[in-house]
């Protein structure tokens, strides 16, 4: 599989591909393809796919934990606790991604704060 060359700007790959990557749940994974179209990306195998839906996947895990680690190091620097304030959250990932909201939970869970 050849990568186009714009694909290595910066912010060029759309976050909400991700979701549609990471959720594409056709036998024939025409949702990805329909993705890799958009960029030009031609004779992707179904192990490339694979790879792809796999790194997506990783991509939005360490997006949540990045995201609990700034939220938990501002309640810190605070000196606050989750239940003394509201911490509020703007972004297309968070708000349409499938399983964000219960990624960033469990990764806020894993470093000691329960929501």
């Amino acid at each position: 599989v050849v990568v186009p060359e714009d694909l290595y700007t910066p912010y060029s790959f759309k976050s909400m591909h991700l979701s549609d990557i990471e959720y594409d749940l056709s036998i024939d994974q025409r949702i990805i393809d329909k993705v890799l179209d958009q960029y030009q990306i031609q004779n992707a195998t179904s192990d490339d796919k694979t790879v792809l839906k796999e790194i997506s996947g990783m991509v939005i895990e360490r997006a949540a934990k990045l995201t609990a680690c700034a939220i938990v190091a501002t309640l810190k620097h605070i000196n606050k606790s989750t239940t003394d304030c509201s911490v509020g959250i703007d972004g297309s990932v968070f708000e349409h991604h499938p399983s964000f909201r219960q990624r960033l939970l469990k990764a806020l869970t894993g470093l000691g704060y329960d929501i």
